[in-house]
């Protein structure tokens, strides 16, 4: 059985260094496996966003912003937030200047929010990443493989209420 314990540095669990790369037999060590490459996985897509300092959230604000500007309502519906999470999280890209909130001509009342050049490169360089952290994860997949995962993972019951983003 593989021995897991507390990484003292982040606080995370990691496998027992003696049991690196050791295949698990189905049941509980195979439950504590799948948390390990959770982990594994989202310290790598963390680091990716890192790369343009993005996080999380701001990553998924820019790509929502990547196809054109959007209304400030309709963008917290995309991500589904609270309309005063989604100002923080515009407050920090406007900071950045990675987007600009414009009134909308035709509604003074609405804004719409655009991702600016700075913006559009954050995210190149953030996508970039995570691509190559997706080539590192699936490398060893056929094409099979990964189209069977997709499918799979496409099929798991999922609902935005039980994400948490960590941030």
């Amino acid at each position: 059985m593989t021995d897991f314990n507390i990484c003292h540095s982040s606080g995370r669990l990691r496998r027992h260094p003696e049991d690196q790369g050791r295949r698990r037999d189905q049941g509980e060590g195979d439950r504590r496996g799948q948390a390990w490459h959770g982990s594994i996985t989202e310290s790598l897509m963390k680091q990716a966003l890192s790369t343009a300092g993005l996080t999380p959230r701001h990553a998924m604000a820019l790509m929502h912003l990547e196809d054109g500007p959007v209304g400030q309502r309709a963008l917290a519906e995309r991500l589904e937030v609270d309309p005063s999470v989604l100002v923080g999280i515009l407050n920090g890209l406007e900071g950045e200047g990675l987007v600009v909130r414009r009134r909308d001509p035709a509604d003074r009342r609405r804004h719409n929010v655009a991702i600016t050049e700075a913006g559009s490169t954050a995210l190149a360089k953030t996508n970039a990443a995570l691509d190559e952290v997706e080539l590192s994860l699936f490398s060893a997949f056929s094409h099979a493989d990964k189209d069977a995962l997709r499918a799979l993972l496409g099929r798991i019951d999922s609902n935005p209420e039980h994400f948490d983003c960590g941030e």
